[in-house]
């Protein structure tokens, strides 16, 4: 009787320790899923950390890395400059982008201290600010772009003046280089050499004139002996105006060019015929790029067979959102032609010899040119020949010996009066000429950048007893040779020098 109490407390010590066994067990138990939910959030936190903060380096590295690429190729488009597109951007672009960046910062960096909630509102809106940001610098850089015109002429009245300085409004940009060695004579013979011939025809006629009324006359005579471009008479007395006054020919005087020599254009006549794969159609366009960048307002080039890929290279550029202006060298030389033929054989049939590469001949540059003007005078009627012309000769061997042959033009041989191998070159050129005068042509045309090197006055004339000896039907003096880099030039220089203003 006296145990019972006793074994009733011992039952009841052992419920409540097990109770509190049970209780110690689930607080461990509720401690370890705690400690896990924190890890884990932990972890989500740090993982959300990560993403934000890699967010926000990747939205800082597109737009500064990746933007600076983007506006350099921009930039690239021919557009005056580079810096001047930037101030365009400066005012309002560049502020509203540094904006949702310090956002874009501030939302990253609520994430340490936000809950779940936070976090997603953080990360949603860095997203947004990223995006947004991007549709905004994009939207502001394609705007300020597309207002800029390619043949937009350089602001002068933003220089100051100094008083003598020149400006001149129109710079023209050509693509050199096709062969390096006419490219060299095209700048020095035909545009520095072109510009001191034109101020000392002026002022000879000037100093022969009897009056003041009778000055403009003999100038625009003595211009258009010397020229092959068409000058009019204002055009020539603006010219003579701006030189008159310091009676000499200063180095500002002369036209400003951007010749860009691009050595590395693959051969033109090469792809033409097959025998490579390398199309020069790319190279220049990124040549012609680089000279509207620089300024240009239009581009020419002082090759005959590049002439072929004009068109896909406009093609190129339009899809880039570039227009250009080429000067065609051979409807300026044609039309050169048909102004000198007209005066003396006005309604008649106009006979043209053409000596040019086989792939230029082949590609019918110079017939679709032709057909072109034409077209514009319909009672104007032009016919061409070359040495590849079947009532000819079919084939020219002798031209391409002149040129591409182990002593060629191309090698270097083109000193016809102190080299033997260059003397001979002109020999076979000027039998291939005089072939086609004798059926018809009243001009030939130098269709090859390479020819003029060795077939040009001073050559001729020294050369010409021997020529008339190995050609007894004609004499070589009567050949009349048309050069279309010397038109081009010409060209070249009145637009640049009426210009001025």
């Amino acid at each position: 009787h006296q145990q019972r109490p006793t074994a009733a407390l011992t039952c009841n010590c052992d419920n409540q320790r097990f109770l509190l066994s049970n209780k110690t067990q689930q607080i461990k138990q509720t401690q370890k899923q705690q400690n896990r939910i924190s890890y884990a959030f932990s972890r989500c936190n740090q993982k959300r950390r990560a993403v934000s903060e890699y967010l926000y380096k990747f939205c800082f590295y597109i737009f500064t890395v990746k933007g600076a690429k983007l506006l350099k190729h921009l930039g690239s488009l021919p557009f005056s400059s580079f810096s001047s597109a930037m101030k365009n951007l400066a005012s309002f672009p560049q502020s509203v982008l540094c904006f949702f960046l310090v956002l874009l910062r501030l939302a990253s960096a609520s994430v340490v201290r936000g809950g779940d909630g936070a976090s997603n509102q953080s990360l949603l809106v860095s997203f947004l600010a990223g995006t947004v940001s991007a549709l905004v610098c994009s939207y502001a850089a394609v705007t300020a772009f597309s207002k800029r015109k390619v043949n937009e002429p350089r602001n002068t009245n933003a220089v100051a003046k100094v008083e003598g300085n020149i400006k001149y409004s129109y710079t023209a940009g050509v693509i050199g280089g096709l062969g390096p060695k006419a490219s060299s004579v095209f700048y020095d013979q035909y545009i520095v050499d072109g510009r001191i011939e034109l101020y000392q025809a002026m002022a000879r006629a000037t100093d022969l004139s009897n009056s003041v009324e009778d000055s403009p006359k003999l100038r625009l005579k003595a211009v258009m002996e010397i020229s092959t471009a068409s000058w009019s008479s204002e055009e020539i007395e603006q010219t003579w105006n701006h030189t008159k006054s310091s009676k000499q020919l200063r180095d500002q005087d002369h036209v400003p060019l951007l010749l860009y020599g691009n050595s590395q254009v693959p051969g033109r006549p090469e792809y033409i015929l097959g025998k490579s794969q390398a199309n020069p159609t790319q190279e220049l366009v990124e040549t012609s790029k680089c000279l509207l960048r620089a300024g240009a307002n239009t581009i020419s080039l002082v090759c005959n067979t590049a002439h072929y890929f004009i068109p896909e290279v406009e093609k190129e550029l339009r899809a880039l959102g570039v227009e250009a202006e080429f000067l065609n060298m051979l409807e300026l030389t044609f039309n050169y032609i048909v102004r000198q033929t007209k005066q003396e054989d006005k309604g008649e049939e106009i006979c043209v010899g053409v000596l040019a590469t086989e792939g230029a001949l082949q590609t019918g540059i110079f017939d679709k040119t032709v057909e072109a003007i034409m077209q514009k005078n319909k009672s104007l009627k032009l016919r061409l020949i070359s040495p590849l012309t079947p009532s000819i000769n079919g084939e020219q061997k002798n031209f391409n010996e002149a040129v591409f042959g182990t002593r060629g033009i191309k090698s270097g041989y083109s000193d016809s009066i102190g080299c033997i191998h260059a003397k001979k070159n002109m020999e076979l050129l000027v039998t291939e000429a005089s072939n086609l005068v004798n059926h018809g042509a009243s001009a030939v045309i130098l269709g090859c950048t390479e020819l003029p090197l060795v077939l040009n006055s001073k050559s001729l004339s020294h050369n010409a007893d021997t020529l008339n000896m190995k050609i007894d039907s004609m004499d070589v003096g009567n050949i009349k040779f048309v050069n279309p880099s010397k038109v081009l030039a010409d060209e070249i220089l009145r637009r640049t020098l009426v210009s001025r203003p």
